[in-house]
Parts: C-alpha cells; structure tokens; sequence
C-alpha cells in the first residue's frame, strides 16, 4: 500500500499543499519521483539512502515510486527528503504510524547525509498556510523553530533534529517538545551597527525636517544632490524613525525575507522595517523579481 505524507510547496510568498505519496514495488531496483520536480528534489535519492542508511533503517532496494501531487504543480528545493523519507518507511513497512496521526500533520526539511535534519527556506509561509487550512500539526527543523513560532498559537510546532527522532516520535516511544508560541508584540529596536541614527546626522536640518514629515505622514521622498552631500546617509537614518511594523506587514516582510533566504539565522518575525539600498544600475529581474530561480525583487 502507498503511504501518503502531507507536505507544501512554496508559490510566490504563498504555500500550497502537496501530497507526497510513495509506494514500493516488486520489480528491479529503481527509484523514481515524478511531479513537475526540480533538480534538488530529484537528488534527494542519494541523500535519503545515505540518511537512512547511517540512521539505522534499510535503504530503497525495491522499484520504488514517490509522487508529489498536484503533478501539475511545480516544485522545487530539498523540503521534500522529510515526507520522502518517512513515505518510504511506512510504505516499506519498517515503522507503522497510525493513519489519523499523519492526516492533519505537514513535514518539511531537507536531510543531511548523517539523518540530521537541516533548515530549509520559506519556512513562514507553509506555517502560515497550514494554519489557514486547519492544520494541526507541523514539523519543521530545529533551525527554522523561530520563524514557525510566530504560528503556534493556532498550530502545533514541534521541530524534528533527526530522522530517528521524528520516527520514534510517531511510532509514540519518546515525544517531541511542541515550540512555544512567539507573540507579534512591538519590541523595542535593537542597537544595530549598521543603522544610522538621525540625531548623529550634523546639519542638513531642512532634508532632517522633511524625512520627519514623510515617516510621520507615510509620504514618500525624493533626495536629489551632488554625490557626497549625505543623501544616502539620510535615506538611512530614515528608517530608524519609521514605526514598527503592524502584524501583518511583519508577516508580509518576513515571509519575503524568508522566501529570498535573506533572513538571519534563528530568526523570528521581522518587526522593523528593512532598509534596501538596489544600486542605480540594478536589472529588471533583480527589481521586479523573478529570473531562472524565481526570487523576490527589491519592488
């Protein structure tokens, strides 16, 4: 019988679900994924017998199918060596997991070659997904705990260090520790040592005042002068005095943060806003986004 593993895949800042279904046949050895895959998910073969093998569990020796359904869907990086690999225990009958126990619960995370379990990116929009359609479960890598937390309020967190952990915590032999929620609260800003502070800006009182209007009144500005004169040390004192981000900017900011694996590690919710400096000669697809690997753009 296939084993059926829920899991996501990142569209834009959104997640959608996918349905990892892996089954193993009689036949010669082979081991194939279909489902509009990528070349990192098609290389989780050699990491999932390597995983696997070091973890104590017998690797693929069997014709052995894993679909990501919607085949129709594109899917890309490595958070899919997770739900592959526990498909193929369950389906090779090496653990058994009660059903119920896998219909309300995603899993993402990328494997390393020892069954450790890495941080993969995007992880805040499949949390924020999986909240929206009534999941009640989540499982994500231990470095990737911040970020999932800013959810756990609506969703269990629980963050997996190994493919044998994951395994006995659902076969039930040790339990995981769920992630204690993160509250979206307006904290105070950290000192930074690269931000700029107005007050340490001598002079240029007109361009200080008219700053002060804009992040007051949410306008936008124009500094426009010969090079030298202080526009960008402006633009970034400018950001020191904007307010802080409202819950769901900070979502939206960090989400794309996350997305463009620009967030800083074991980081929760951005709660600042961010200050972009695109150089003057920036290509289209690096201001609008886009390109071969689809990323966000400076816009």
């Amino acid at each position: 019988m296939p084993a059926t593993i829920r899991s996501a895949a990142l569209h834009g800042i959104e997640a959608l679900e996918v349905d990892v279904e892996v089954d193993v046949l009689a036949g010669l050895p082979s081991f194939t994924v279909v489902g509009l895959t990528d070349k990192a998910i098609q290389e989780a073969r050699e990491r999932l017998i390597a995983a696997l093998t070091n973890s104590g569990f017998k690797p693929p020796r069997r014709k052995t199918i894993v679909s990501l359904a919607p085949a129709s869907l594109k899917k890309e990086g490595s958070l899919y060596d997770v739900p592959i690999a526990l498909g193929f225990l369950i389906a090779s009958g090496q653990i058994k997991v009660e059903a119920n126990a896998l219909d309300q619960t995603w899993f993402v995370g990328e494997l390393g070659l020892d069954g450790s379990i890495r941080p993969i990116s995007g992880i805040l929009p499949v949390a924020l997904a999986a909240s929206r359609q009534g999941i009640k479960t989540l499982i994500v890598p231990p470095e990737n705990k911040e970020e999932a937390a800013a959810v756990a309020e609506n969703i269990t967190v629980y963050t997996a260090p190994s493919i044998q952990e994951l395994t006995a915590h659902l076969i039930g032999d040790t339990k995981l520790k769920p992630v204690s929620p993160q509250k979206n609260t307006r904290q105070e800003r950290k000192a930074d040592p690269d931000q700029v502070d107005m007050k340490d800006i001598v002079g240029q009182e007109m361009a200080k005042r008219a700053l002060v209007v804009c992040a007051a009144g949410g306008h936008n500005a124009l500094l426009v002068g010969p090079p030298g004169t202080g526009k960008t040390l402006l633009a970034r004192a400018l950001a020191g005095i904007l307010p802080p981000l409202t819950t769901q900017e900070s979502f939206t900011v960090t989400s794309l943060y996350s997305v463009a694996s620009a967030l800083p590690p074991a980081n929760g919710l951005m709660h600042h806003r961010p200050y972009r400096s695109p150089h003057h000669g920036a290509s289209a697809v690096a201001l609008i986004g886009g390109g071969a690997h689809r990323k966000p753009g400076e816009v």
